[in-house]
């Protein structure tokens, strides 16, 4: 289900896209509220860039206006389009409002790593005032080459274990993953393995989506092959990732991911294949609310 939420913001009243999912998992404790939020390609710009730096940042901003940003008052004289930033704060507005256990930052948080960006998506997290898990996008690992003082940000964002991380909640695991370079390590698929031999349900974050039914139409389409893992033609721990967590969906509850730009599996009954959510980007004002409980058929 997405339905339109109203939202009074500094910039006037806009509307948010937001997704509500229901994950069920038998025999819970107590119920679980998260939000997941992908791609807010954040670009920013401080007195300490260059000339250069400062002109990057000017250019990613206005691309990514470009790309659909919300707008408020629309169809009034005071109409006016947000920038990324001012939508992306007002997605976090309506966090704050929802008060989550947890959100989900599926990648892209930043468009490229430099100390401004990252130290921007680093207030911006601190002011979701909730736990999160940030899993690493291929923008945000974009620069090989960070000064010191951005790559120690990155690092605290992203915790000591980006590569492959279990949070263990008391009744099921969140696992997250680093597959930002479209590509499954053999430490990762190893390791996906041993959890579900655990037969803990397990809720599955990434950046680059699996060749999953509800997106594989849609992302074709739109981006052509290589978006998703386990594509054919792509290595043989992509495709027995892929296969392992077909196999397995009684452990695997759900799959959230962003990277493709794009909402799927909200209409589907997903009674077929794996069950995964990919996001809209945050800056086109979605979020996805994500409901765990063991009332849930």
């Amino acid at each position: 289900m997405v339905r339109d939420i109203e939202l009074k913001t500094p910039n006037g009243v806009c509307l948010l896209k937001e997704s509500e999912v229901n994950v069920a998992i038998p025999g819970i404790s107590r119920d679980y509220t998260f939000v997941q939020i992908s791609d807010l390609h954040i670009a920013v710009s401080d007195e300490s860039d260059s000339d250069a730096g400062k002109e990057r940042a000017e250019k990613s901003e206005k691309f990514w206006r470009s790309q659909g940003c919300i707008v408020c008052n629309k169809g009034l004289a005071d109409e006016y389009i947000m920038s990324p930033l001012e939508a992306n704060n007002a997605v976090a507005q309506r966090i704050r409002q929802i008060s989550p256990d947890m959100v989900f930052l599926t990648g892209d948080i930043v468009d490229y790593a430099s100390l401004p960006n990252l130290l921007c998506a680093r207030q911006y997290i601190k002011d979701l005032s909730c736990e999160y898990i940030y899993v690493p996008g291929n923008h945000d690992m974009l620069n090989k080459n960070l000064p010191y003082k951005a790559k120690k940000v990155l690092s605290e964002l992203l915790g000591k274990t980006p590569e492959f991380c279990a949070c263990s909640l008391k009744d099921f695991d969140i696992i997250s993953l680093d597959d930002s370079d479209v590509e499954i390590s053999d430490r990762q698929l190893y390791r996906m393995q041993e959890c579900v031999k655990s037969k803990r349900p397990i809720i599955l974050l990434m950046h680059v989506p699996l060749l999953a039914p509800a997106a594989r139409e849609p992302v074709f389409n739109k981006w052509g092959p290589n978006w998703m893992i386990g594509e054919e033609q792509q290595c043989s721990n992509n495709r027995a990732f892929l296969k392992l967590i077909e196999n397995n969906r009684d452990i695997v509850r759900t799959v959230f991911a962003g990277h493709v730009h794009i909402a799927t599996g909200d209409a589907e009954n997903h009674a077929d294949g794996i069950v995964q959510y990919t996001a809209a980007p945050c800056f086109t004002g979605f979020l996805r609310v994500i409901k765990v409980s063991d009332k849930f058929e």
